[in-house]
């Protein structure tokens, strides 16, 4: 009675997390996602929100763990300073740092302040927002499980900038099967933020998603080859992530390794680069995968298909 009762919560909880995913899905789509047969790239994300956690995502869901996986890599010479990590901003250094700095949690994502100088050092909004951050449990509110079971942390990093004191460029690449095939790069430039597609290669593609286009352009970027090594040596076996790079003119700075890049959720203009993007992820038997996740397994819990990894993921994480 009890495995009965216990098996119907566990297939409730499946029937809610699909429809939460769809009903978001749909709202800033405007369609309903292909769960089961995903073609899309904005639909295999819904997919992996759903089905598709291994052992490794949780890692990377982590800042922390992501920046340990790094020096483990032998990539630790790419990493910004870590000043402090901790759970209570009252013990940090926060009021004797020079500047610039950077505010952030390692559970979630778009939870940073950039601290420039004292004149934008409000310690107690920055306590005050530090603590609405670490109240919040971002795979539940995202239906993103990898981000399930992080300990939540604060973290102060020096900020990255170029030699003139401007924001350097992020350049954000797609890997998909261990090959660079998508480079999103980011500008800011005068008070807005544009971005700039281009393939591996250097093409460029005339995609837009959350900013304007950069008109000027990009040049190819000197260090593109390293960038491409670094991605492909972190991406590793996954089947996809994003790894985030920022060139200041100097040198190559690691960011954040993505998982669910834009939730899923950012229409591409033209519609047709989220069946490009979509395209170049191979993902193995999704309808199997994901009756055999809600047959037998609970959502945002590794399963009998996400053994191989578990160790090492664990190992990074503590």
């Amino acid at each position: 009675m009890e495995w009965a009762k216990s098996n119907l919560e566990r297939l409730q909880e499946w029937r809610c997390r699909i429809r939460a995913v769809r009903q978001a899905y749909v709202g800033r789509h405007g369609r309903d996602a292909s769960i089961f047969f995903p073609r899309l790239y904005s639909e295999k994300i819904q997919w992996r929100k759903l089905f598709g956690l291994v052992p490794m995502h949780k890692v990377f869901c982590d800042k922390l763990s992501t920046r340990r996986y790094v020096e483990e890599m032998g990539l630790g010479n790419l990493l910004s300073e870590l000043v402090w990590s901790g759970t209570d901003l009252a013990q940090s250094p926060i009021r004797s740092l020079t500047f610039p700095f950077v505010l952030k949690s390692n559970h979630a994502s778009r939870q940073y302040i950039f601290v420039h100088d004292p004149a934008s050092m409000n310690y107690d909004e920055l306590s005050a927002e530090a603590e609405r951050w670490l109240s919040i449990y971002w795979g539940e509110l995202t239906n993103e499980c990898g981000y399930c079971g992080i300990p939540r942390r604060l973290m102060i990093e020096r900020m990255i900038m170029n030699p003139d004191g401007s924001q350097p460029i992020e350049h954000r690449v797609f890997v998909f099967g261990g090959k660079v095939k998508i480079i999103a790069s980011m500008i800011v430039e005068g008070g807005g933020v544009f971005s700039l597609f281009h393939t591996a290669d250097w093409e460029r593609l005339n995609w837009t998603a959350v900013n304007e286009p950069y008109e000027p352009g990009l040049p190819r970027p000197q260090r593109l080859d390293e960038i491409i090594a670094i991605s492909e040596k972190l991406c590793g076996e996954c089947d996809h992530l994003r790894i985030d790079f920022y060139d200041d003119c100097v040198r190559l700075y690691v960011g954040e390794i993505t998982v669910y890049t834009w939730s899923g959720l950012q229409p591409l203009e033209p519609p047709e680069a989220d069946a490009i993007i979509g395209a170049y992820w191979k993902l193995d038997w999704p309808l199997p995968r994901a009756l055999a996740k809600i047959a037998f397994g609970r959502w945002g819990i590794l399963g009998l298909e996400d053994h191989r990894g578990r160790e090492s993921a664990a190992a990074l994480a503590r």
